[in-house]
């Protein structure tokens, strides 16, 4: 009876219990497992997407060549399409600061001569600045350069001690000291050369000092400044550069008045209207002597884009 019995819960014969015919219990215990790992790798290919790193996931989200190829070159075209605008933009920048330096040194430097030595139609060795054409004999053009020399001298003798210089020519004829340089309007008219007869220490260069009235009761416009202009200033922005010379863009007019500098192309400026003479549209060979004030005030040359901005209207092209 007990043997029977034994047979029975032990599957007969007293061999050990087996779960399943001709399969070790240690591997039943495995097999499980396995097929729990090769679930889990299916499923993670499967749901790639949400898996970033290793194994299938991995080889899927990568780019191919192709790919970035397109890519590098699409960043290539944006860039070639918005760098120039950024440099311009940057340049034109720079430019507004440094006309801002170079009016603030130069208008001091004057009042301080005006305090020291009084005012400007006192200055002795000053004479009326006289242009030189064709038509005139060569007595009459050697005249004409006699005193621009001395009223470079004289002048600049009352504000050079004020001043920070590179290079200075005493001299006002002497070429190998100041060479010329192409000198051309905003719209593009040539004109005659222009010399950087004194550079200051930061490349800013004075290039003409030209007497209209030595008594300084020459009239250019509706403000007192304008008044008691006694000359104008040839400003170049870029004295220490090489760069064609274009008025409006790198080389700038001031008034020489009893008060100190004063920007030409004011609303009160009755000689050189902004609208007229600086203007892209207009064929003129003083063109870009009135772009002075705009550029202190508004801080940028839209001028150059566009041909209808105003005092009292577009301040800029966009």
């Amino acid at each position: 009876m007990e043997k029977s019995s034994i047979a029975r819960n032990t599957g007969g014969g007293g061999s050990e219990p087996q779960g399943r015919q001709g399969v070790a219990p240690n591997e039943l215990m495995l097999e499980p497992q396995a097929n729990l790992a090769e679930n889990n790798i299916t499923t993670t290919c499967r749901t790639a997407k949400r898996h970033v790193r290793g194994g299938c996931a991995a080889r899927k989200a990568a780019f191919t060549l192709a790919e970035v190829l397109i890519t590098l070159g699409i960043i290539g075209v944006v860039a070639a399409m918005t760098l120039p605008t950024l440099i311009l933009s940057q340049q034109e920048k720079e430019k507004v600061v440094r006309l801002k330096k170079a009016y603030s040194v130069l208008n001091s430097a004057i009042q301080r001569a005006i305090t020291e030595d009084g005012p400007i139609s006192s200055w002795s060795g000053i004479s009326r600045s006289q242009s030189t054409t064709d038509d005139m004999t060569d007595d009459e053009k050697d005249d004409a350069a006699e005193l621009r020399k001395s009223n470079w001298s004289a002048f600049m003798s009352h504000i050079k001690p004020y001043l920070s210089f590179f290079k200075f020519c005493n001299d006002a004829s002497d070429a190998t000291c100041a060479p010329g340089f192409p000198r051309y309007s905003l719209d593009g008219t040539s004109y005659t050369a222009i010399q950087d007869l004194a550079i200051l220490s930061d490349g800013t260069g004075i290039s003409t000092i030209w007497i209209l009235d030595p008594t300084c009761n020459y009239n250019a416009g509706n403000s007192k400044p304008l008044q008691k202009v006694c000359g104008q200033m040839f400003v170049d922005l870029k004295a220490d550069k090489t760069d064609r010379k274009v008025i409006g863009d790198n080389v700038f007019l001031f008034w020489i008045t009893e008060y100190g500098l004063y920007p030409q192309g004011s609303q009160m400026d009755t000689i050189h209207l902004f609208e007229e003479r600086c203007n892209i549209s207009k064929s003129n060979s003083l063109n870009g002597y009135g772009c002075t004030t705009w550029v202190l005030q508004h801080e940028n040359l839209d001028y150059k884009k566009c041909s209808d901005l105003s005092w009292n209207g577009k301040h800029k092209c966009k």
